[in-house]
């Protein structure tokens, strides 16, 4: 506590025009102002990733918000020039993008787009063929559309939204969302000073919008910010020409799969490697230390290494245990990885969580200390609710504890990827998800089919973190932070953002899915296969009857072991290379993507401090932040023109 109040104490002294420029991020216009720019950015965001099927905020760095700052900071420019009066400062621009960063995500993968079409799946699809007719007695009515005719509507197309049937269900699934929102706030807000302040993450993505507001617009003075854009921007480019004009050249820069010469055994277990050079992905790779980028590539080799061991040792083909065969078990080491980083993450900040709950007790007049107590009391009502609603629904207690704990270290360990590597996606384990890993550690043998289904539905939510606004909102936190902004404001701008974009979300969705039908060609397959895959996977579940996953405990439990030796010998040498985060993302799809961006980035990080010095690398960084603005504002570029124009789109990233 003392720690705490000396801490608060300095930050308080830090002078009269620190407190002056605090005060002025967030205001009343500034949180207007964002309101109405996250209205436009919801219709833009439907009408590209479910009308046209061009995903814009999949990425860790959301387009939409990158390409308005470029647009504010152009209308602002000139507002400067007739009115400097009335300009938007730099605490107010960030303010905006804070707000829609936070508040996007609820309308993608892993949120909206996920759960509205796996609500109707079991009842649009079911025949004779499948068990789907069976799973709709399971699931309680208030959480679906009042009539069958509007979920069928929704993926046939051609229709008007039946909001009166959508009523109680928008209600209902808007609380459950916002509670989960209003949970990860309350932890960000506790993880905030100690991966801020004290151990100073990078938090890539906070790079471009911080440089692109710099004051005198130095960032975009910078000739070599200019040579780093132009490179993307061209390269995207003729991509987008040449999806229209096949005779225009271009270079693949999307993963392609390269076979390996290895054709006998072990070698050929190594399979095939993703081959892709994304420019965001290397931008952002360049910003991070050098032992976490190596790491990344690292550790994926390492587990390509392990299967060449599995196959050494005959750990496939017949004859061998379904136990064995599962070497080396990437899903559950991914889990345990994932569960133990979450927990390193938590246990390093215990003492903010401890502050957090002694609202009983001695009281104390510093601010951050009653922040502390408002994020701790909401964090405990938020999770209550969220139990209470999935109970509700028909999940078994322990079940639902279980589950939502796991999703929520899932979501803890997300944010700290993101705030140490910046991934340009951030994928958790893609098997073993929160409920999958729940129903597999205890057996179907003893869950009725009632739990399994009602898990299912929460599968839409949780099989994805990219809908959930939690590294969003610590991104946003390291922004206010470094322009001194005012910490109890940006909380209150970014609830009112999610408010107000849960009610954007649901409306912007389901207007754009009822005209031209989910299960259209017009319709985004994607999100559509997704939510058809979770009731898959229920059925294949339920025909296998299965006790506790015993192997797959003890593979979880050594990867968490794994992950606490690699963290802990990091903290006592500091000659130890391996970063444990490298390890933890080795199995997800994150890695197998951009490995090659983490490579590549490693190396040029590595050439330039070595023979250029601090000096150089710091003139570098413009050049690959303009790298980054390049390759987005040229998608989002081509994306509106295409939707202005009426042409098809290129897909950039898939």
């Amino acid at each position: 506590m003392d720690q705490l109040n000396v801490k608060a104490g300095s930050d308080a002294v830090s002078g009269k025009r620190t407190e002056a420029l605090s005060e002025r991020g967030v205001t009343a216009r500034a949180v207007v102002l964002g309101l109405l720019c996250e209205a436009l950015l919801f219709a833009w965001v439907a009408e590209s990733e479910i009308v046209k099927s061009v995903y814009l905020i999949c990425y860790s760095l959301l387009m939409p918000a990158v390409t308005l700052m470029v647009g504010l900071t152009i209308v602002n420019a000139l507002v400067r020039v007739r009115f400097p009066q009335s300009a938007l400062r730099r605490g107010e621009m960030l303010t905006i993008y804070i707000m829609v960063t936070c508040a996007l995500p609820i309308a993608g993968f892993g949120a909206m787009r996920f759960l509205i079409l796996g609500l109707g799946v079991p009842f649009y699809f079911a025949s004779p063929e499948n068990s789907l007719a069976d799973y709709q007695r399971h699931i309680p009515r208030w959480l679906l559309p009042r009539s069958e005719k509007a979920i069928h509507d929704m993926f046939r197309g051609q229709a008007a939204v039946p909001w009166g049937d959508w009523l109680v269900p928008m209600i209902a699934w808007g609380s459950f969302l916002l509670a989960l929102a209003f949970a990860w706030l309350c932890i960000s807000i506790l993880l905030r000073r100690h991966w801020v302040q004290e151990e100073r993450l990078t938090f890539p993505i906070a790079y471009l919008p911080l440089q692109m507001t710099e004051p005198g617009s130095a960032f975009f003075k910078n000739k070599l910010m200019w040579i780093g854009f132009l490179i993307p921007a061209v390269m995207q480019s003729l991509l987008a020409l040449n999806y229209l004009y096949p005779s225009v050249p271009a270079f693949q820069l999307k993963a392609w799969f390269v076979d390996t010469a290895f054709t006998s055994r072990p070698w050929n277990a190594i399979g095939s490697f993703p081959i892709g050079f994304y420019p965001t992905a290397i931008g952002l790779a360049y910003f991070v230390p050098t032992d976490i980028s190596f790491s990344c590539w690292f550790f994926y080799l390492l587990i390509k290494a392990e299967r060449v061991i599995g196959s050494t040792f005959g750990l496939e083909g017949e004859g061998v245990s379904q136990a064995a065969s599962r070497f080396p078990y990437p899903e559950e080491q991914a889990a345990g990885a994932w569960i133990a980083f979450a927990l390193i993450s938590l246990w390093t900040a215990r003492r903010y969580f401890r502050a957090a709950y002694q609202w009983i007790g001695a009281r104390s007049a510093d601010p951050e200390y009653r922040l502390y107590r408002m994020a701790g009391m909401g964090l405990a009502a938020c999770s209550l609710f969220i139990i209470l609603f999935a109970f509700k629904a028909g999940l078994p207690l322990h079940i639902a504890v279980g589950i939502h704990l796991v999703y929520a270290l899932y979501i803890i360990c997300g944010s700290r990827i993101r705030a140490e590597v910046g991934s340009i996606w951030t994928f958790a384990p893609l098997v073993w998800t929160p409920s999958r890993l729940t129903t597999s550690l205890l057996g179907t043998a003893s869950l009725a089919k009632h739990t399994l289904v009602i898990s299912t539905v929460f599968e839409t939510i949780n099989v994805d973190l990219r809908g959930q606004p939690m590294p969003n909102q610590l991104e946003g936190m390291k922004i206010a932070d470094s322009v001194r902004m005012n910490q109890k404001k940006l909380a209150l701008a970014i609830v009112i953002a999610l408010l107000v974009g849960v009610g954007l979300a649901y409306w912007t969705t389901l207007r754009s899915w009822y005209p031209i039908g989910a299960a259209t060609a017009k319709g985004n397959q994607y999100a559509l296969d997704k939510a058809r895959l979770a009731f898959d996977d229920l059925t294949r579940t339920i025909s296998n009857v299965s006790k506790p996953d015993w192997a797959g405990a003890v593979s979880m439990t050594v990867a968490g072991v794994f992950t606490v030796f690699l963290s802990a010998m990091r903290v006592r040498f500091l000659w130890w290379v391996f970063h444990p985060i490298g390890y933890v993302i080795s199995n997800t799809l994150t890695i197998t993507a951009f490995w090659l961006p983490f490579f590549i980035a490693w190396g040029f990080k590595v050439m330039i401090l070595r023979y250029g010095g601090v000096r150089i690398y710091r003139q570098s960084v413009y050049f690959f932040t303009g790298i980054v603005l390049g390759d987005i504002l040229a998608q989002s570029l081509w994306t509106l023109a295409g939707q202005l124009m009426g042409f098809k789109v290129y897909q950039f990233l898939s």
